[in-house]
C-alpha cells in the first residue's frame, strides 16, 4: 500500500523518466506494464481488506490498456482514451452484475473503475510526456519532490501553526512555506543545469 502513496507514484514516474534516455528507453514501457499490474493488484487487495470485491481481471486489463495507449503516438492516445474509459465503465457494470448482483456491483463497480484510472492512467500519461518532453517531465518531478520533502521535514522540525486541523492535522504553515522555498530553489538549480527543460 505504501507503493500506492502519492510519493510512491512520483518515484515510479521518476524512474520511467530517468530510464527514458537512450539506450535504456526500451525498459520504460516494460516497467510501466509491471508497475501497472502490481499497482492494480495492490488496490484490489486493499478493497478486499475493506470488504469490497472488485474485478481484478477487468481492472488489470483497463490499466494495461492505458499503458499501451500511453506508449502510442499522441494523436492515437487522444482518439482511444475516451473509448477506453467508456468501455471500462460499461464492462465494470456488466462483470460486477454477473459476479455479485446489484448489491455487489454498487461497491465493486466504482473500485474497478477507479483502480484503472488511478494506476493505469497516470502511467499512460507519464509515457506520453516522457516520449516527447523528457527533461520537462523531470523538471516537474524535481519541483514536486523538493516541495514534499522540504514541507515534511520543515513541518516536522519547526511546525507549530496548523493549516487545517480537521482536514489534515499534520499540515503546518511552516512546512508549507518551507516546501515553497525548496521548490523555488530546486527549480532555479534545475534551470541552471538544464536550461532547455525549464
Amino acid at each position: 500500500t505504501r507503493s500506492l502513496a502519492p510519493s510512491g507514484l512520483r518515484m515510479v514516474c521518476g524512474l520511467l523518466a530517468a530510464l527514458s534516455f537512450d539506450p535504456l528507453y526500451w525498459l520504460v514501457p516494460v516497467l510501466a506494464v509491471v508497475f501497472a499490474l502490481v499497482g492494480t493488484y495492490e488496490v484490489y487487495r486493499m478493497g478486499l481488506a475493506k470488504g469490497v470485491d472488485s474485478s481484478l481481471v477487468l481492472a488489470g486489463v483497463g490499466s494495461l490498456a492505458f499503458v499501451i495507449e500511453g506508449a502510442c503516438a499522441p494523436d492515437m492516445f487522444r482518439w482511444t482514451f475516451p473509448s477506453t474509459v467508456l468501455l471500462l465503465l460499461a464492462g465494470a457494470f456488466v462483470v460486477q452484475m454477473v459476479r455479485r448482483g446489484a448489491e455487489g456491483a454498487y461497491h465493486g463497480v466504482p473500485l474497478t473503475f477507479f483502480t484503472s484510472m488511478y494506476v493505469g492512467l497516470p502511467l499512460g500519461l507519464a509515457l506520453q510526456i516522457v516520449g516527447g518532453h523528457r527533461l520537462s517531465f523531470l523538471f516537474v518531478l524535481c519541483a514536486i519532490w523538493s516541495t514534499d520533502t522540504a514541507a515534511y521535514y520543515v513541518g516536522k522540525k519547526f511546525g507549530q501553526r496548523h493549516m487545517s486541523p480537521e482536514l489534515s492535522p499534520n499540515k503546518t504553515w511552516e512546512g508549507t512555506w518551507g516546501g515553497v522555498a525548496a521548490c523555488v530553489l530546486a527549480c532555479l538549480v534545475f534551470k541552471a543545469v538544464a536550461p532547455a527543460a525549464a
